[in-house]
């Protein structure tokens, strides 16, 4: 009948049997009490520090950030957004009465200008035709071979056309006024009004994308700080209580201790160490060792050494509160940490940690057997 029970503590509660059930060590499965010929003589407590210590680190959830942090980046991001899209509407308002007026300049300022320009320069270069006042045919010195024009024409006369009048010279060029193939100066001043509004969008956007990436890596990368939670079950806690009854001065115990690291990276506590008081009187000294290490996001068991060294009547003190159910220890710790991957070291301190020792108001929850 007890093999039905495929855990630990559903087995030792069992009451299927006469003597009830137990759960035996050497194949980790559910028997009868005093079946020694399949089962064991004696089971195991399914709360020791070796059932309840995990092995590896038990994946958890992040922490969110603080509410006042998530407000104060909230505010701030928003109020930089606002102002960048305050700018851009500026910006596009300008460009646009701008573009309206180049149409008008063209007409009226650019144009014009370039019309005045042309018209001088043709005033001149324009040579009028030459008439002499002499009239009639002019004889020219010759100072050497004659040109022989024909028809005894002059060579003042051989420039005039038969009507009379000069040709006019070819009109130089304007350097003001475009090629057919080049833009205009209004095309051009519009290429340049839209080459600028394309890059102050591209910037507008990348913005806007650099802030909220920004914003969301503050509150994803956020440092907290690492909790625990003290696991040791209610068997060690007598062993405990029972040494200090029996006289001895000083003694070592091994309590187990659920770290929570609920950052993303992994953080190291190091040099970690605290005091265990009753009613103010100092009973007993933890030691985390010189280095644990937890993974993000996860919960880790570790193993701390404490060390008790109480007077024969506290001693009597400690064993009377905590037969009446009534014994809560204060605990004050401190350790550095460091969170891997951002830089982040910092002082940390726990205090006044109650730890309570009747099992019904224990702090368990990051503990692998919540149960006393």
């Amino acid at each position: 009948m007890c093999d039905v029970y495929t855990t630990c503590e559903s087995c030792n509660s069992s009451q299927s049997v006469l003597l009830g059930c137990h759960w035996c060590e050497f194949d980790n499965a559910c028997h009868a009490v005093g079946d020694v010929i399949y089962g064991c003589l004696y089971g195991v407590n399914c709360y020791s520090i070796d059932n309840c210590r995990r092995t590896d680190p038990e994946p958890s959830n992040a922490l969110p950030p603080p509410a006042a942090a998530v407000a104060a980046l909230v505010i701030l991001g928003t109020a930089a957004a606002a102002g960048m899209t305050c700018c851009v509407f500026v910006s596009n308002r300008v460009r646009l009465a701008y573009l309206a007026l180049l149409p008008e300049r063209a007409g009226g300022g650019e144009g014009g200008e370039e019309g005045r320009e042309t018209n001088t320069v043709q005033r001149l270069f324009e040579l009028k035709p030459f008439t002499s006042p002499f009239g009639g045919k002019k004889k020219r010195r010759s100072r050497g071979p004659s040109l022989d024009l024909g028809e005894d024409l002059d060579y003042d006369l051989a420039l005039v056309d038969n009507d009379g009048m000069s040709p006019p010279p070819p009109s130089p060029p304007n350097p003001s006024s475009p090629s057919p193939s080049s833009p205009s100066p209004v095309e051009s001043n519009k290429a340049h009004i839209k080459c600028l509004w394309r890059c102050c969008l591209y910037f507008y956007v990348f913005a806007l994308l650099s802030l909220a990436t920004f914003i969301t890596c503050v509150l994803t990368l956020w440092p907290h700080y690492p909790e625990f939670n003290m696991c040791s079950d209610e068997l060690q806690w007598t062993t405990i209580i029972e040494g200090m009854v029996l006289g001895q001065a000083k003694a070592s115990y091994q309590l187990l201790i659920s770290l929570y690291n609920p950052n993303v990276f992994s953080a190291t506590l190091n040099y970690g160490s605290g005091l265990m008081s009753h009613d103010g009187v100092t009973v007993g000294v933890l030691d985390f060792g010189s280095e644990v290490s937890v993974p993000g996001t996860s919960i880790t068991d570790v193993l701390v050494t404490a060390t008790f060294s109480t007077s024969k009547w506290d001693a009597l003190s400690l064993t009377e509160a905590y037969y009446a159910g009534t014994l809560t220890l204060t605990v004050d710790a401190q350790a550095t940490v460091t969170v891997e991957g951002i830089g982040y070291t910092r002082e940390v301190e726990w205090h006044n940690y109650i730890l309570h020792l009747d099992g019904e108001y224990g702090d368990r929850e990051l503990c692998a057997c919540e149960k006393w």
